[in-house]
């Protein structure tokens, strides 16, 4: 089975079919456990994915192998597939058609990726001094694999519910043009963000991937495939407890991502703009 990560109603119905439980009990047992985490001001998450973890350990009755997950995209023409950056950025497609028009070109090397510009190599290892660096090009450099910081996943939100108030600043920040080519601009002190917004629109584009191949930050702990299940189906609670109250702004939604080196399918585009 999988949940429906698009429509509210229907993703309470899917939660409800793998725990057995009516709606009712999954909206009262989510409020309660909330409750059980304040303590005068303060509130007391780890307690809640305890509380939580708990309610689904002891009630889930079909697990899930399969989630989906929404990446934040702007893309020239519709995407039918997300690549890992390394491979996006050294193979022949229309985003690094649109680069090399505007002089960037990259290429391959066994543990980094190099940067041209106008024909010359940039040594991205210069971009990577901490201390004399501005933090852009310092992450451009770990972008680019410069200090073993390579970072070619490709990610995603959780949910796509309210994709403008769940997704924090972040929404709006990749409206504008792709991370790298932001940074590139702030490098190379080009407008490239400007013109590939015109030339592009803007995705919120649904992928569906074997929840084995999920990576959740953080908790390193999460590795056997029943302890991802669980805190999957946590992360469903956490949302629904801000959903239930109407933190409609300020819906929990939590980045997963996946090998650096794995593309998927695009399941579904959802045109922003």
């Amino acid at each position: 089975m999988i949940i429906n990560i698009e429509n509210i109603e229907k993703m309470k119905e899917d939660l409800c079919n793998i725990l057995d439980i009516t709606q009712k009990v999954l909206k009262d047992t989510i409020l309660s456990f909330a409750d059980e985490c304040i303590d005068g001001i303060m509130y007391h998450e780890d307690r809640f994915i305890e509380l939580a973890e708990e309610f689904v350990k002891n009630n889930q009755k079909i697990h899930i192998n399969e989630i989906y997950v929404c990446h934040l995209t702007r893309h020239i023409g519709e995407p039918q597939e997300l690549l890992p950056l390394k491979e996006l950025l050294t193979g022949k497609n229309k985003f690094t058609h649109f680069l090399k028009k505007n002089g960037v070109t990259f290429s391959k090397k066994i543990s980094y990726i190099s940067m041209s510009y106008k024909g010359k190599e940039i040594d991205i290892k210069d971009l990577y001094d901490k201390d004399t660096c501005e933090n852009e090009h310092v992450r451009l450099a770990g972008r680019l694999g410069c200090g073993g910081e390579a970072d070619y996943c490709v990610n995603g939100y959780t949910f796509a519910i309210e994709p403008e108030g769940s997704m924090d600043d972040y929404y709006t920040y990749l409206m504008q043009g792709p991370e790298l080519l932001q940074d590139l601009d702030n490098f190379f002190l080009t407008n490239m963000c400007q013109k590939y917004k015109k030339e592009s629109q803007y995705y919120v584009s649904i992928f569906k991937v074997h929840l084995d191949d999920v990576i959740f930050d953080g908790r390193n702990s999460f590795n056997v495939r029943d302890d991802k299940e669980i805190k999957y189906l946590v992360l469903c609670f956490m949302f629904l407890l801000d959903y239930y109250r109407d933190s409609k702004t300020l819906l929990f939604n939590q980045i997963v991502r996946l090998d650096d080196f794995q593309s998927v399918k695009v399941s579904r585009n959802i045109l922003m703009e």
